[in-house]
């Protein structure tokens, strides 16, 4: 049987990391012939190499990777992979394109890998969605927040949810993620990007620095200048916490919701 030649799509490292090792243990005769981390990129390498099955993670750093679609017809078959909620996770199923939630359980990717199989047996080509079925999912009425956050220290990786996040904050051009015990995890989403994707009802994006949990809001107390000073848990230690003054009358409906 000839290789499973496969792309993966996939704008975070360590995620993209993790799913070569699932790889490598559950389907040895994988091939990953390409790697892409934007929409553009993902496209020449559909056209070059031509892959059997590509993963796709659904939001890209470019844009959602339906785009893909609107730009190309997809030969490959197409496994989505995201760390958002299941939503239209029975519109995928029906449509025979699988979708795999962040973390990805190495019994679902096999699961799916084994469904490709008898598709490719069958010599059916893998049905796609059209860019018009995508976008009706993902403007669904219920939106689907990033709920999974992946971050490494040395040569370990560690899946973290939305409740063990205390707050982002930008340093130095880079993102940390802070965790309840102070730990600053470096993320690699700026937290322009992180704002379109977290839950608005959990964070909110306080000033250029800060996006904050509801729940690591100590004390809040009002400073001059129409700005408010927040006491967070854990607290910084090298920095106080404001909030910006035109954000203020929006954190304050924020907070009272």
């Amino acid at each position: 049987m000839p290789a499973l030649r496969c792309l993966i799509v996939e704008d975070e490292p360590l995620a993209r990391a993790e799913l070569r090792r699932l790889l490598a243990q559950i389907r040895p005769d994988a091939e990953i012939v390409a790697e892409a981390e934007s929409i553009e990129a993902a496209c020449d390498a559909l056209e070059i190499h031509k892959p059997d099955l590509a993963f796709l993670d659904i939001q890209l750093a470019d844009g959602p990777s339906f785009e893909i679609f609107k730009r190309m017809p997809v030969e490959a078959g197409v496994i989505f992979t995201t760390a958002y909620d299941a939503y239209a996770l029975e519109a995928f199923r029906v449509n025979s394109i699988d979708y795999l939630l962040k973390p990805i359980e190495p019994k679902l990717l096999a699961e799916a890998l084994a469904r490709y199989d008898e598709r490719a047996t069958a010599k059916a080509a893998p049905p796609a969605l059209t860019a018009e079925q995508l976008r009706g999912l993902l403007a669904a009425d219920k939106p689907a927040y990033k709920a999974r956050f992946v971050v490494s220290g040395g040569d370990r990786i560690r899946f973290m949810n939305e409740a063990e996040v205390c707050y982002f904050r930008s340093e130095h051009e880079a993102t940390l993620l802070v965790t309840p015990d102070g730990r600053r995890h470096l993320y690699p989403q700026t937290l322009e990007q992180l704002e379109q994707v977290l839950n608005p009802a959990r964070f909110f994006r306080i000033s250029r620095q800060f996006i904050v949990s509801i729940g690591a809001i100590a004390e809040i107390h009002r400073h001059f200048n129409g700005r408010l000073k927040l006491t967070l848990k854990p607290a910084p230690a090298d920095d106080e916490v404001f909030v910006s003054r035109q954000r203020v009358p929006d954190f304050l409906k924020w907070i009272d919701n």
